[in-house]
């Protein structure tokens, strides 16, 4: 198991199983591992995801027209999970829900 802290400095667990989700539903981020780590605590904006849940952003493929989302949850200050993560192009998706947050 992983921790992370997000960029709020919340520790966010990425345990194996998570990780094995993360890959199977999206196979296209196995070679983004470091990123999504990156994102939790260096992203260029989060946003509030329907359940509460916060969703990191960063642009890191620009060049393919790509960014990285990562889903997480904060149960409390000392405690957080990965919920899954995927690549994206389309950000105004993302735009339309709450910004709590940007670089």
């Amino acid at each position: 198991m992983r921790i992370v802290y997000s960029f709020d400095k919340i520790p966010i667990r990425i345990p194996t199983e998570r990780w094995e989700h993360v890959i199977l539903g999206h196979p296209e981020m196995i070679d983004f591992e470091i990123e999504v780590f990156e994102t939790l605590s260096n992203p260029d904006v989060v946003f509030e995801g329907n359940n509460l849940e916060k969703i990191a952003v960063k642009d890191y493929l620009i060049n393919l027209g790509k960014i990285i989302v990562v889903v997480y949850k904060e149960l409390n200050k000392e405690d957080g999970f990965l919920v899954t993560s995927f690549l994206t192009s389309k950000m105004s998706r993302l735009e339309k829900k709450k910004m709590i947050w940007k670089k």
